[in-house]
């Protein structure tokens, strides 16, 4: 049996880093290039804790925060960050959904939601990552965001631990 390459993301704390490329699909498609940061951190109960940092190419953080609380169950992963509130936008969250599997190799999240506005507009926005890894030290994230089932962003990234 092979050794599952991710075990190093799931499995130790660290701070992983890539330069980024996304398109945003609005204004006839937006090419965004940036750094991303992943702080991960994993206690002694194996609470996993992602949280993500962007930053453009001038070196400014953007205001998009994104996180990641789960722990492994199987070849699952198992959420412990029940949202009722967007971080990025402070809307209500209602119908929360979120599925993560891991395999050799390979980590696939997906997640879907309404996003509540204060006038009542409701929109449903389904999200999926997937890691894949290269090394022990190194992994290509590809995402994508869909927004009333219209694509909004795809993305790419190679990470790699820094420490």
């Amino acid at each position: 049996m092979t050794q599952k390459r991710n075990s190093n993301f799931l499995q130790s704390s660290g701070i992983w880093e890539g330069v980024f490329a996304n398109y945003v699909n609005r204004d006839g498609g937006i090419e965004q290039e940036g750094k991303i940061i992943v702080k991960v951190e994993v206690d002694t109960n194996g609470v996993i804790t992602h949280e993500n940092s962007f930053f453009r190419l001038d070196g400014t953080q953007s205001d998009y925060v994104g996180s990641l609380n789960v722990r492994v169950e199987g070849n699952n992963l198992i959420n412990l960050l029940e949202i009722d509130e967007d971080p990025n936008t402070k809307n209500k969250i209602k119908n929360h959904r979120f599925e993560g599997y891991i395999v050799k190799n390979h980590i696939f999240i997906y997640e879907t939601y309404e996003e509540i506005f204060p006038n009542g507009k409701k929109d449903f926005r389904r999200n999926s990552v997937h890691y894949f890894f290269i090394k022990e030290n190194e992994l290509i994230m590809l995402a994508d965001v869909y927004l009333n089932d219209k694509l909004l962003v795809f993305a790419n990234t190679k990470l790699e631990k820094k420490d």
